[in-house]
């Protein structure tokens, strides 16, 4: 009975060794078909998109993702103003609305509901 509970043990862990093995490969595909791009900064998309398209000067890449933040910064702007505008409107419309601030709308930080 022992034998045969370690016997289908280690078949278990082969299965598993073998499912682990196919995990790795396909993130390995994945990364390289796919690469990440972090958008933690312009500096370090720039540098990512250097390394991913070297056929292109850096100087172009580097200008092009400064273009591209510039109008993501832009894009943020007009939908902050446009999520103000309705907050306006809701508040001139709807008179129940009257008494809300930003911060009521914002979730609770400090644990209370």
């Amino acid at each position: 009975m022992f034998l045969l509970q370690i016997t289908e043990l280690l078949e278990h862990n082969d299965f598993l060794t073998a499912q682990s093995q196919k995990i790795r490969e396909f993130y390995k595909y994945m990364a390289k078909e796919y690469p990440f791009l972090a958008f933690t900064s312009e500096e370090i998309l720039a540098n990512r998109l250097v390394e991913e398209f070297k056929d292109i000067p850096a100087e172009e890449v580097k200008a092009a993702v400064h273009k591209g933040w510039e109008e993501m910064a832009a894009a943020r702007r007009d939908v902050q103003k446009k999520g103000e505008e309705t907050l306006k409107y809701l508040e001139e419309t709807i008179p129940a609305t009257r008494n809300w601030t930003q911060e009521s709308l914002m979730p609770s930080t400090s644990g209370e509901k």
